[in-house]
């Protein structure tokens, strides 16, 4: 809750505002770097979503739940970066009045 919280905050909006804003193919290719990584790092999560998609789905092919896990992720950040492209707009669109 101090000045280290508030900046840290600050970088991550205007790095998701920055990646909001790149054109289509790029911000795609970021998300699917970005899911990629998580992938790898958050394994919980990783074994969570696993577990959901077999629960859900019935046994799979283990390609095809990868491929499903690594969506999902990429789900997450398209949903994180439009939720921000879409804060944006509201917040900085032409009827804004300051």
């Amino acid at each position: 809750d101090g000045f280290a919280a508030r900046v840290e905050a600050a970088a991550a909006s205007g790095a998701l505002g920055a990646l909001a804003r790149l054109p289509t193919p790029a911000r795609e290719a970021a998300i699917g770097a970005f899911a990629r990584l998580a992938k790898r790092i958050d394994t919980r999560r990783d074994r969570a979503a696993r577990a959901f998609l077999a629960q859900a789905l019935g046994p799979l092919p283990a390609a095809e739940l990868e491929a499903r896990v690594l969506e999902a992720w990429r789900h997450f950040f398209r949903v994180l970066l439009e939720t921000e492209g879409f804060d944006r707009i509201l917040r900085d669109g032409p009827g804004v009045r300051r």
